[in-house]
């Protein structure tokens, strides 16, 4: 009988020795919800698991991560990509809100001239409205002609000047309008710029709390696959070297192929390829790594 035949005479008694070894093997590592034997138990009681079910359930483990990673990486780059555009219409903004540096500047240098105009005036008015007291008090009734001739001097002189600081406080009403209508605006749009600039931060801040906890998921996911990656790349290598060519060693090397495998070389691809290429859903892995 050929060495193979006689493999294949025995493939029973390999299968039970290697399935003690495998399940050992893969029963080491968190893989969800797949169920494999406890190898405290595998230790006290036969256990007939062959190669095809121990590559077929953690296989199945992989191929359903792996499209998971692949949608909390898509989100990430998503979340990623609003933010950058969240950005720009940030700075965008906040260019526009800078525009408002120069008419700012100059309310304010207006300001201050009105202010410098109004004590002006107010100094003069009190000037004003003390000397025409003062006048009053000496010019109602006038105790002589000398003196009610001066009196009509003086009084041409304070109404000529109450004609002026008339025409001052006229000056300076309307000056107050427009510094307070200019106010309005200004602070209106100023305020909604702000405004805005301070939703696109809060955005942009939720959407990166987001981005890190879809990180921490994906992560996990991503330990996990590797794991599981370990523990398939030793797997699927010591299915070859004992060269078990019965249906279920057979049926083995094809979920390891399902997955990239590499008979050849006897590697896997990287984690990262597989959460590539299952973006949106597994969908066999048929390539051959570098």
């Amino acid at each position: 009988m050929s060495a193979l035949g006689s493999l294949a005479a025995n493939s029973s008694r390999s299968r039970g020795k290697a399935g003690h070894w495998l399940i050992a093997l893969l029963s080491a590592a968190t893989i969800g919800c797949v169920w494999f034997p406890d190898p405290v138990q595998a230790q006290t009681q036969p256990v007939d698991v062959g190669y095809a079910e121990l590559a077929k359930k953690a296989s199945e483990v992989i191929q359903a991560k792996a499209p998971q990673a692949a949608n909390l990486k898509k989100k990430m780059d998503e979340q990623v990509a609003q933010n950058e555009q969240t950005k720009q219409s940030y700075d965008k903004t906040f260019e526009e809100l800078r525009g408002y540096d120069g008419p700012l500047a100059d309310y304010k240098r207006d300001l201050a001239a009105y202010d410098a105009d109004l004590a002006a005036y107010e100094a003069d008015n009190n000037s004003y409205k003390a000397r025409l007291a003062d006048y009053e008090s000496r010019c109602t009734q006038p105790p002589d002609d000398a003196s009610y001739n001066a009196c009509l001097g003086e009084y041409g002189n304070l109404s000529a000047e109450q004609s002026g600081i008339a025409a001052r406080f006229s000056d300076l009403n309307n000056r107050n309008s427009a510094l307070n209508s200019r106010s309005a605006e200004l602070n209106q749009k100023v305020a909604a710029l702000t405004a805005t600039l301070d939703n696109y931060a809060q955005l942009v801040k939720s959407v990166f709390a987001d981005w890190e906890a879809n990180k921490k998921a994906f992560d996990q996911l991503s330990a996990e696959l590797q794991g599981l990656r370990t523990q398939m790349a030793n797997f699927c290598g010591s299915v070859q070297q004992i060269q078990n060519t019965d249906d279920d060693a057979l049926e083995a090397l094809k979920h390891c192929a399902s997955l990239g495998w590499d008979g050849t070389n006897r590697t896997l691809p990287t984690v990262a390829v597989w959460i590539d290429k299952s973006s949106g859903g597994w969908g066999g892995i048929s390539i051959t790594p570098n």
